[in-house]
């Protein structure tokens, strides 16, 4: 359809319903690109059994979090996005870009991290995901999550439970939650900026956006945030687009940090972010994965 009226698809999604269709995807392109994408797809079927409690949920590491809270005397400058974004879609590119983080975590123990979904309109709550980006002080990384379902765990289990790297997100209940229930993967000292940003007070708003703009005078763009983000290869545009939060989130750190400590609240984010992380929410749904195409 070149121009999609809402009474036309849904029209087309009765017809194949009718005609015993399980599954339906309907995929809009721009007018103005030749671009042929692939849609992927994700099976699921439901698993009953209770969600594994947090390792971390019942020992004291939380004391430790706060006693070695990170506050950087300087502040480093921000570096330019464009050609410090890696993409990562195999098990090798995924094991040089940990050795790539791992080495500018021991001198800046920050991690931004950020999650791209793909929300099924039904049953609510039903999705999978398709991106994670990890940012360090000096370079970001966006993990094609679909690509590399089977590694995530492997690759980035440890790395999230460490609770000597201080991971950063922006209003990060849903992104637990998505990391928890796709790949079982659990998060260990957290520092939420929307969060940080409610504490310390005097912002116009506490959308990242609004914390980006204050602090660093750039103005992010929202074009793509509700992209499909199964399509590959992922185009250029989307793919900046989905470093881009993550990228400022270690800096923005540095700066609230800073100022949390001077008013001895900094303790009190990381107590939140440890509690959001520990929470006994249930996941989006219970549900497992069987295969994707």
């Amino acid at each position: 359809l070149e121009e999609p009226k809402e009474e036309a698809i849904e029209a087309a999604k009765e017809a194949a319903l009718g005609a015993g269709a399980a599954d339906i995807f309907i995929v809009l392109c721009g007018g103005n690109s030749d671009a042929v994408y692939k849609v992927h797809r994700i099976r699921w079927y439901p698993v009953l059994g209770a969600w594994p409690p947090h390792p971390h949920r019942e020992t004291d590491v939380l004391q430790s979090i706060i006693q070695q809270g990170v506050v950087m005397s300087s502040v480093p400058p921000v570096p330019p996005l464009h050609g410090r974004v890696k993409f990562v879609a195999t098990k090798e590119d995924l094991d040089s870009a940990l050795l790539e983080i791992r080495q500018v975590l021991e001198t800046c123990p920050v991690l931004g991290l950020d999650v791209e979904y793909y929300s099924c309109p039904k049953p609510a709550g039903c999705g999978f995901v398709c991106l994670l980006q990890l940012a360090t002080i000096e370079r970001s990384y966006v993990l094609d999550a679909l690509a590399l379902r089977e590694e995530m765990y492997g690759g980035l289990a440890d790395l999230f439970l460490d609770p000597g790297v201080t991971k950063v997100g922006h209003g990060t209940s849903s992104d637990l939650r998505w990391l928890r229930a796709d790949f079982h993967i659990f998060v260990v000292n957290l520092f939420d900026t929307y969060l940080a940003a409610n504490t310390l007070g005097g912002y116009d708003g506490d959308g990242l956006k609004h914390l980006v703009g204050k602090h660093f005078g750039i103005a992010l763009q929202k074009e793509y945030q509700r992209s499909d983000w199964r399509i590959r290869p992922l185009p250029a545009p989307m793919l900046e687009y989905a470093a881009t939060d993550a990228h400022y989130l270690p800096h923005l750190y540095v700066r609230m940090a800073s100022a949390l400590s001077q008013q001895s609240r900094l303790a009190d984010v990381l107590t939140a972010g440890h509690k959001a992380c520990v929470s006994d929410a249930k996941p989006l749904v219970p549900l497992h994965l069987v295969f994707k195409d």
